[in-house]
């Protein structure tokens, strides 16, 4: 009789456990995501939103431009508390007026010879250091960045491409000046600020208010409070040029003669990640 009971006893557990088997099992955790969607653990020991699995991407937002700008997940710190993470994209746009500006000056010189057309070329280069002289701006402000000699059918051909750093205030002057020094053509002028690191840290600055403000905007209308900022990283930073492009072939003395130039501002923008807990 005892051996017929442990029998059945035996048995009947041993239905039940094929039973779960067979059938499976889910246990259900009241627990709700970021964005209230109620989640389920299953039998595969997965999390499940609305019986689907969700990806390391399924809290994301989007800007109209398809540039990500917040995403929301759940994290195990080295003590094995879960830590609710919020990423947030932000943007900070910097500008300045440039306060110096580079013209990109060229001297074309021909000669029978190749020596003819070498001294040509420094009559005119020595014409052009006077003027620059009178101006006091120093020879030093110039800089070679190309030469090149080469023979053509009626003789020889030097080119002379030189550089001049100037405050942006002299550049319309100086152009009228360098025209009747004799130099061949005014191929572009660039410009730029002495203190590009205070620039870039203004833009850097507005990135982080801006990701502040939009992680603020997002938690404040569901009553949640941000936390610590977990980490900030600098993903893009993207400097727009002030240049104008090769505007100036000079045909003749005086041709360029009260010549206006108007630069561009310079913008920085710089592009963020900052985690934040809430």
């Amino acid at each position: 009789m005892r051996v017929g009971k442990y029998f059945y006893a035996g048995l009947i557990i041993l239905l039940c456990a094929a039973s779960l088997v067979l059938f499976g099992f889910r246990w259900h955790v009241p627990v709700e995501d970021f964005f209230g969607q109620p989640y389920s653990i299953g039998e595969d020991g997965k999390v499940k939103i609305d019986g689907h699995e969700p990806s390391s991407e399924a809290h994301v937002m989007q800007q109209e431009d398809g540039q990500q700008f917040v995403q929301s997940s759940e994290e195990l710190d080295i003590r094995g508390t879960k830590k609710r993470i919020l990423s947030v994209y932000g943007e900070g746009i910097a500008r300045s007026k440039p306060d110096f500006g580079v013209l990109k000056i060229n001297i074309t010189a021909k000669g029978k010879t190749s020596y003819e057309a070498l001294q040509n070329n420094n009559w005119v280069q020595e014409r052009m250091l006077r003027f620059l002289k009178n101006r006091k701006i120093s020879k030093d402000q110039v800089s070679t960045e190309g030469f090149k000699l080469y023979k053509e059918e009626e003789g020889f051909v030097l080119k002379n491409d030189l550089s001049l750093r100037v405050d942006v205030v002299d550049i319309g002057k100086l152009i009228d000046g360098l025209i009747t020094a004799g130099v061949s053509s005014i191929k572009a002028i660039e410009f730029g600020i002495e203190d590009y690191e205070l620039l870039l840290k203004e833009s850097i600055k507005k990135a982080v208010l801006n990701a502040q403000s939009k992680a603020e905007a997002l938690l404040t209308p569901l009553e949640m409070e941000l936390g610590n900022v977990e980490s900030v990283k600098v993903i893009e930073v993207q400097k727009v040029p002030a240049d104008i492009g090769s505007a100036y072939q000079i045909t003749g003395e005086g041709y360029m003669k009260g010549c206006i130039i108007l630069p561009k501002e310079i913008v920085i923008k710089t592009r963020i990640e900052t985690r934040f807990e809430y």
